[in-house]
């Protein structure tokens, strides 16, 4: 009898290690995933940065373009008041 409970505790013990060693792998096949996941985040983090770094550059440009643009504007202003004026005093 005692050499039967002795078997019946192996196997409990066998079938606890089993359960523990699933844990274990499912544990690493969590952690993996987690680590793919901020791995992921993390690139994503830096193609946003890159696209607002992008588009600030971009309306930086657009603001330089529009004081040139009004400048270019006056300038024209003037010149045509000066034809006009000209013009009419001959």
């Amino acid at each position: 009898m005692i050499a039967e409970e002795a078997d019946i505790d192996s196997i409990s013990i066998g079938s606890s290690s089993n359960g523990n060693d699933d844990g274990v792998r499912e544990g690493g096949r969590t952690v993996a995933e987690a680590a793919k996941g901020t791995k992921e985040i993390t690139s994503n983090v830096s193609g946003v940065t890159t696209a607002f770094e992008d588009t600030t550059r971009g309306a930086s440009d657009i603001k330089k373009a529009s004081a040139e643009l009004t400048t270019m504007a006056a300038e024209l202003q003037s010149a045509v008041a000066r034809y006009r004026f000209e013009g009419r005093s001959r």
